[in-house]
């Protein structure tokens, strides 16, 4: 092989081409999804039964496509550079035997073709019609150009459908190379939209180009970062030592005369000065770690991507831009602070009256109380008016050390009434680290409770709590009708994650929301469920605040956001009747009551179908045409079996616990019960036409 393209091939990394598991060339290479190769038979002993595999150098774990290695996608790039390093290792100057006849001496490249050919195969070769435009050259042309441009003689990728074709097309559309072939039978215009496949990839390699740049500049700053931390760490060690040597020195001087006593007092706060100190090494030592994976992360992406630019062909860069663009970006995404996130400052305080104060000293950090560390909790939901409460305000991490401390004084605790008074609220120390707001509910509405620490928000801070009536009819909201804050046919209510009134505006075929005072009406419109308009019975909140509605006319489950977009739909074909619907607090999926099938089909919050309980009938588990259920917060189904005048309760699995109630007006008797809701106190109720 000429000198040229040894050089070409020196210029690559020989390690970049061994398979980190068989430490041997790479075959038939896959890339992952975190840009490491792999052999295709090496990566094929690592997926597990649940068709994941862990990636063996950084750890991460993916999906295989239906348990396959050979779905993921090829590394075509790095196969064409193994195959060259083979050809440098057997090739030498001596004239090879032509690839057409197999008997001429080699004299001519084709570059289409990707073959070597004598000079009576290469005369023929450019008059056939389908081959006289090909671009033949010389061994020097072709050793030549190989040295100074690598992909403009890269063999050719053939299509994996129509194996004949080359590759020629980027479909812009499905980001997929294509051939002729592909373009007219699974890529037709004007549905989709490719391009060449050379000028898709000449304006690719800008934007490639931009985000190399953003990866060495990633790569260094992240170095830049271990580097301040690896100072730190070990600025941190001579402070450790200077105040652990101290507080030896002055233990030593009190033992003569409290010897059992001091060593006690010296044991706690050595603890707590080593906890200090371990707990901030421990902290930057896993930043330093952050930083090494973030660095080697913009390391390897950055040189996987230089060398694909700089040897790759266009359909080799092109097959790799999906994988590769998406990866840097989250590469780029992640947020790694390069600045220590501890200080080094530890500090002994010696104290020489011990008798009189019983301690040996204290402990000096820099770390003071904020309010990022406390949240508000024990909040009230719906507090009755004249009820007195109690919000508290507390450490969120229990395990800070004690002498993070703070006053009442560095407190300012305010309500603001719904009539806009600001009363301020008193802040009482329980002594534990935690503090009490006190608080008497006077006036009906909205409140909101402002807590601050030295003139910043708390966590959870301002937080709207509603006063509500004292007992009886709390309020009635909406009138029969088709407007704005008018119902028609109402059936399922829920709560949003902001306090909100939801009902499904059967009729009407619409959401409406109210506040729980039932002002502030909003129609909430969801259109293009279906052939026919939603009609919706039951509804429910996710944690992420999107909203499962059971659409009577469609026979299936909508899924839209706040405003009514629709987002998903799932359930239609299996489900004939959708009624009750609601989330388990503990599992996050989503139980559908199925009214005709007499049955609770369980999915994923995907949609995505995971089994069925129940069937038609009277003995335990079995169901007479219920309508509603709910979840307590221990996780169980609770479900009023409507026609068995009953109430039976199970678990997330659909296993049946126990029932209670039967046929009649009388206490513990039912009739007809169609819905059911927990309460505050996490008892269940279940309502019948009449009664609660």
């Amino acid at each position: 092989m000429a000198s040229g393209e040894s050089n070409l091939l020196e210029g690559v990394n020989e390690n970049f081409l061994v398979c980190g598991i068989c430490t041997e060339k790479y075959r038939q290479t896959k890339m992952l999804p975190c840009l490491h190769n792999y052999c295709s038979p090496c990566l094929g002993k690592l997926v597990d039964k649940d068709r994941r595999l862990q990636c063996p150098l950084c750890r991460r774990t993916y999906d295989v496509p239906d348990g396959d290695v050979a779905n993921l996608p090829d590394n075509t790039f790095v196969d064409g550079l193994v195959e060259q390093f083979k050809q440098h290792g057997v090739e030498s100057d001596k004239p090879g035997i032509c690839e057409g006849c197999e008997e001429g001496v080699v004299t001519q490249w084709c570059n289409d073709c990707g073959m070597y050919m004598c000079d009576n195969c290469t005369r023929p070769h450019r008059k056939f019609r389908s081959t006289r435009t090909h671009t033949i050259m010389s061994l020097d042309e072709y050793r030549s150009t190989k040295s100074t441009d690598p992909a403009l003689v890269q063999p050719p990728l053939f299509c994996s459908r129509h194996k004949d074709n080359q590759i020629k097309f980027y479909c812009e559309t499905c980001e997929a190379t294509l051939c002729l072939e592909c373009t007219a039978v699974s890529h037709p215009r004007p549905e989709h939209k490719y391009r060449y496949l050379e000028e898709a990839a000449t304006d690719f390699k800008e934007d490639f180009k931009e985000m190399t740049d953003q990866l060495r500049v990633r790569e260094t700053r992240d170095s830049d970062g271990k580097a301040k931390v690896e100072k730190r760490t070990s600025s941190l060690e001579v402070f450790y030592q200077k105040a652990d040597g101290k507080l030896e020195e002055h233990t030593d001087k009190i033992v003569e005369t409290t010897t059992n006593q001091i060593r006690g007092k010296s044991k706690g706060l050595r603890t707590t000065l080593k906890n200090e100190y371990e707990k901030r090494k421990t902290n930057l030592n896993a930043q330093w770690k952050e930083l090494e994976c973030s660095e080697s992360d913009a390391a390897n992406a950055r040189e996987f991507a230089e060398n694909l630019m700089k040897y790759g062909n266009a359909a080799q860069l092109m097959t790799a831009k999906k994988g590769m663009t998406s990866q840097i970006q989250k590469i780029l995404a992640n947020e790694v602070k390069a600045e220590p996130v501890e200080d080094d400052y530890l500090e002994f305080q010696p104290m020489d009256d011990f008798l009189t104060t019983q301690t040996l000293g204290t402990i000096l950090t820099t770390e003071l109380a904020t309010s990022e560390m406390y949240e508000l909790r024990n909040i009230p939901k719906f507090p009755r008016k004249k009820e007195n409460i109690s919000v508290s305000l507390t450490r969120i991490d229990a395990s800070l050390p004690r002498n993070v401390a703070m006053a009442t004084s560095d407190i300012k605790a305010e309500m603001k009434t719904p009539d806009n008074n600001a009363i301020a609220v008193k802040v009482m120390d329980n002594r534990d680290g935690s503090f009490s707001l006190p608080y008497q509910c006077k006036v009906l509405g909205d409140h909101q409770l402002s807590v601050s620490v030295h003139g910043n928000p708390v966590v959870g801070s301002p937080v709207t709590i509603k006063v509500i009536p004292q007992k009886g009819l709390i309020r009635k909201i909406g009138e029969r009708g088709s407007g704005v804050g008018q119902l028609n046919g109402p059936y399922g209510v829920t709560l949003t994650k902001k306090g909100d009134v939801l009902v499904c505006d059967c009729d009407n075929q619409r959401l409406q929301s109210f506040s729980t005072l039932g002002t502030n009406p909003r129609v909430i419109n969801i259109t293009g469920v279906g052939s026919k308009p939603i009609k919706p019975r039951f509804a429910c909140i996710s944690e992420n605040n999107e909203i499962f509605v059971t659409d009577e006319n469609n026979k299936q489950v909508v899924v839209c956001d706040e405003n009514g977009k629709v987002l998903r739909c799932f359930g239609k074909g299996e489900l004939t009747a959708p009624e009750g619907i609601v989330i388990h607090p503990i599992n996050g999926r989503v139980y559908v009551l199925d009214y005709s099938s007499c049955c609770v089909r369980i999915y994923t919050q995907d949609g995505k179908s995971v089994k069925s309980f129940g069937s038609q009938g009277s003995g335990p588990g079995q169901f007479d045409y219920p309508y509603g259920l709910c979840c307590d917060r221990a996780g169980r189904i609770i479900i009023p079996d409507t026609d068995n005048h009953r109430v039976q309760i199970f678990d997330a699995d659909g296993n049946h616990l126990y029932s209670f109630g039967h046929h009649g007006n009388g206490d513990g008797e039912l009739n007809r019960p169609e819905d059911a809701a927990e309460d505050m106190e996490e008892i269940g109720r279940a309502s019948c036409r009449e009664r609660v």
